[in-house]
């Protein structure tokens, strides 16, 4: 699979690539040779067809994007975790720093890319859950779960996906998980397009805040926010197709 060439990664600007998991002969044969023979052997353990095909394709979509920014062929990148977990590029010697974030959501996939700072990218299917009172009162900041429950009913899904998106996001920055640090800091649940983020609540961090930016992905039945480390980051969004 293949797509246009990115516009300069410059400090401040992040891409946002968005991709869909839907299998097919033809890109399955293209996905598998961007992968390294170890993936391909650990992805064919897997024994659910399905899920082996929409692994092969992520794994393979996520080095095709990230080859775009780096000089190594997309089998030869190499991706590690920190010790919290967050994936890392190694980039080579000819390459400029490069951070990137993944989130999946049924067959919709989200990259984001950036040379600067912590980033991290979240994208929810919007189901209609039962009780998001429940699930924001086990997850959520104290000031969160009643700015929920000040809403009218009819208003409080939509508003809480907008908070769990945006909290997503950030631990996904920072590289922390939810258990440890989602009731920690404050997102709004307000339509705003981006807003400042406080995180120095959240042990560990040796940082002061983050900002966290709504995407519009063109789909009314998904939500997406990726968080970043400067207010006057440049987002740019395109379709790996």
């Amino acid at each position: 699979m293949a797509s246009s060439a990115p516009a300069p990664l410059t400090a401040n600007d992040i891409h946002v690539w968005h991709a869909t998991l839907v299998p097919t002969p033809q890109n399955l044969a293209g996905a598998a040779d961007m992968l390294p023979a170890a993936e391909r052997e650990k992805t064919a353990l897997v024994a659910s067809e399905a899920q082996r095909a929409r692994l092969t394709l992520s794994r393979a979509w996520v080095r095709g994007i990230l080859a775009k920014y780096l000089s190594q062929p997309a089998p030869d990148i190499t991706i590690r975790r920190s010790p919290r977990g967050k994936p890392l590029v190694v980039t080579g010697d000819n390459d400029q720093p490069l951070q990137f974030s993944v989130s999946h959501a049924t067959d919709q996939m989200l990259v984001a890319v950036t040379r600067s700072d912590d980033v991290g990218v979240d994208l929810e299917r919007m189901t209609r859950l039962a009780d998001v009172e429940r699930i924001a009162a086990r997850f959520f900041a104290r000031g969160e779960y009643d700015a929920l429950l000040a809403l009218p009913p009819d208003q409080r899904a939509d508003a809480f996906f907008r908070a769990w998106v945006r909290k997503e996001s950030v631990v996904k920055a920072l590289g922390t998980g939810i258990a440890a640090a989602f009731d920690m800091f404050t997102v709004s649940l307000a339509k705003d397009v981006q807003h400042e983020v406080d995180v120095t609540g959240i042990t560990g961090v040796d940082r002061q805040r983050l900002w966290v930016r709504l995407l519009d992905i063109g789909r009314v039945d998904y939500l997406a926010a990726v968080a970043f480390g400067h207010p006057d980051a440049k987002v740019h969004y395109s379709e790996w197709s």
